[in-house]
């Protein structure tokens, strides 16, 4: 803030030399006195201008001009300083996005430049209180108030660019909650300011009208300084790993060329150590450490090109997988890596009574390619038998998930009851995804009692009041779906809807294992850990990051079997749970954050206006008025206590030759 108001009212100045002009050009006489003037007017006529310089006389009159001049233009400039303990609240929003690590050809990233400008801007104010919010997937507040730049940087240190979107707008919203309505607010990203946030901090017309108070809002305090440069860059975008039983696992990546001219990369595919799960201390390196390069490939692109690429890599079955393209511009963006899909067969296995249904199940089963069956230790039994066999449990797991199906007594000689779809589905329930029974016919035994014509739990598929299919979670965290069918006289083996029902029952118990989903996953979206034991905590590290921030562990407490983490930066993690490690990868693909050629170095919105003015500077203009007229008091006093003489005498006088006469 600057400490004149008007500094352009300087120009007044000017008068000082003109008063001591005025002084210096003034003809030196000596006093005479004489009758009368008549003789000398026509010397009087010649004389009275002068013509020669003299030395400059500074009597007291002079120096009380000069001094009465010097502080009426000062105080016309509108002169103030910071009131006394006034602190400067700032509220600064950095952009967190991995985009702020582009570096230009001269070696400076748009995180340097940021730092740079919050620099000067807070060494600008003098005296302040800052506090900063990282503007990720989801806004962070980073430290508490600061009120020195060597605070400032070492909180800078846990802002690392690596999200792979900013919400900016939620980090004002933010901004605005933590700070109070006269708090400065800094915006520091690459890309300009949003449309919806320009238009307010402009005002308009309507803004005129609004009184002071009115107009005290974060939107008449926002500053948004761009420190972006338009860069060509190629990127690695999206990145997906499935299973394939064929052909080992399938890769697809997605590689963008966001600049104005074709370029030509090289995509190099290299595999980690396999340590993705491992009991007590792990002996095998990290993910990245001395990879093994499997493939390389050229990868040329026209300018504006994005690219898909379906691959089988050779040699990656089980172990991470590395692709990273050449340097460039943006470093972030030019790798990616990707966990093995999980392999993990279910256990699951068929005892019906019924040779068609558990002939029908049976193939279901097999084609989910999913589950394997087994006579022993079943993670899931499928059978028409209420009593479950004398058998313990898995070991470390919860015990043997169970479906039940109810097909009645054919002996009893009881019509069975059918039904023809639609029928009403509970799409919620996992079990029912992707379920349709229009124009089905499901028949349930008519000679079922109360008790089994109502099974407990949960309904799924009912048929008006009828309950045909249920869940019933037991409190040991078990569940026992109960199915109710006489396949005899029902359509649905011979549809869609068995192997889809099927299919559903085994993800939804694979899901129940010890284990995390998914193993490659994106910012912001969460990974559900589930454990072997219903409490406890389990910790969540990341063990290698694309930058050089640290991160500390995080410890989430377990609830029913189930944690869940939502990572809001790329990396690889690993998950402790007691005495098994799960490792998962975070990869930062964006479209929106690769392409750098909509990044500006620019700057809006200003801090200086009247409302700062007046709430943090105090004005000085009245003591410099006050100054001036006690001056102008001396300055008359000196003249009535000389006014028989002196310089500007009112008596009759002349001056020939240096001789003042006076009559």
């Amino acid at each position: 803030m600057p400490v004149l108001g008007l500094p352009l009212l300087l120009v007044g100045l000017v008068g000082l030399p003109m008063v001591a002009g005025i002084y210096w050009l003034r003809t030196r006489f000596r006093r005479q006195e004489v009758s009368t003037l008549f003789l000398w007017r026509a010397t009087l006529d010649a004389q009275g201008g002068g013509r020669k310089k003299s030395r400059l006389q500074t009597p007291l009159a002079l120096l009380l001009e000069l001094l009465a001049i010097l502080l009426l233009v000062l105080a016309a400039t509108s002169p103030r300083v910071l009131r006394a303990g006034y602190t400067a609240a700032v509220v600064v929003v950095l952009d967190d996005s991995y985009s702020m690590n582009a570096v230009d050809p001269e070696g400076e990233s748009a995180r340097q430049r940021a730092v740079a400008a919050l620099e000067d801007e807070l060494k600008s104010l003098r005296q302040y209180s800052v506090r900063l919010i990282a503007a990720g997937s989801q806004p962070r507040v980073l430290g508490e108030p600061m009120d020195r730049w060597a605070e400032v940087e070492a909180a800078l240190e846990g802002w690392g660019c690596e999200s792979s979107s900013a919400d900016l707008t939620g980090a004002i919203a933010l901004a605005g909650e933590i700070g109070d309505p006269r708090s400065r607010l800094l915006v520091l990203s690459d890309h300009p300011i949003p449309d919806a946030l320009r238009e307010p901090a402009e005002g308009g017309e309507a803004a005129d009208e609004t009184s002071a108070e009115d107009t005290d809002s974060s939107w008449g305090r926002l500053r948004w300084v761009s420190v972006g440069k338009a860069l060509p860059n190629v990127a690695l975008t999206n990145a997906v790993r499935s299973p394939d039983a064929a052909q080992g696992d399938k890769v697809l990546l997605e590689i963008a060329n966001h600049s104005l001219v074709p370029v030509r990369q090289t995509l190099t595919l290299a595999v980690g150590a396999s340590d993705l799960v491992y009991e007590a201390e792990p002996q095998a390196p990290a993910v990245g450490s001395e990879p093994t390069v499997i493939d390389q490939r050229a990868i040329e692109l026209a300018a504006g090109e994005t690219t898909r690429l379906w691959l089988s890599p050779v040699g990656a079955e089980g172990r991470p997988l590395i692709a990273s393209l050449g340097d460039d511009a943006l470093m972030q963006d030019n790798r990616v890596v990707l966990m093995p899909p999980e392999r993990r067969l279910l256990p699951v296995s068929v005892d019906l009574s019924d040779a068609e249904l558990n002939r029908s199940v049976t193939q279901a089963v097999r084609a989910s390619n999913r589950a394997v069956l087994a006579s022993e230790r079943a993670l899931l039994r499928i059978t028409d038998t209420a009593a479950a066999p004398d058998e313990a449990p898995l070991a470390g797991t919860i015990p043997t998930w169970t479906v039940l199906f109810d097909t009645g007594s054919a002996e009893d000689g009881a019509e069975p009851q059918a039904f023809l779809g639609p029928f009403v589905i509970d799409f919620a329930h996992p079990v029912a995804e992707g379920l349709s029974l229009n124009g089905l016919v499901w028949a349930v035994p008519g000679n079922a009692s109360e008790e089994q014509a109502t099974p407990p739990g949960r309904p799924v598929v009912t048929a008006g009041n009828v309950v045909l299919l249920s869940d019933d979670e037991r409190p040991d965290g078990t569940h026992q779906l109960t199915w109710r069918l006489r396949p005899d006289r029902s359509t649905v083996l011979q549809s869609a809807a068995l192997p889809i029902l099927v299919w559903n029952m085994i993800e939804m118990r694979q899901a129940e294992r010890p284990g995390l989903s998914p193993v490659n996953a994106r910012p912001g979206v969460p990974v559900s850990i589930v454990t072997r034991s219903s409490r406890g905590e389990v910790q969540v590290e990341r063990i290698e990051a694309y930058a050089s921030q640290e991160t500390a562990a995080e410890t989430l407490p377990v609830r029913e079997r189930r944690a869940t983490f939502i990572p809001d930066q790329p990396g690889v993690y690993e998950v402790v749970a007691g005495e098994q490690r799960h490792r998962f990868a975070v990869n930062a693909g964006s479209l929106a954050e690769s392409d750098l050629r909509a990044a500006i170095e620019d700057g809006f919105g200003e801090w200086d206006d009247d409302l700062a003015v007046v709430r943090e500077y105090r004005g000085l203009a009245w003591a410099l008025g006050l100054l001036v007229l006690g001056v102008l008091i001396l300055h008359a006093w000196w003249f009535a206590r000389h006014q028989g003489g002196g310089v500007f005498s009112r008596s009759s006088s002349a001056t020939v030759a240096g001789v003042e006469v006076a009559a």
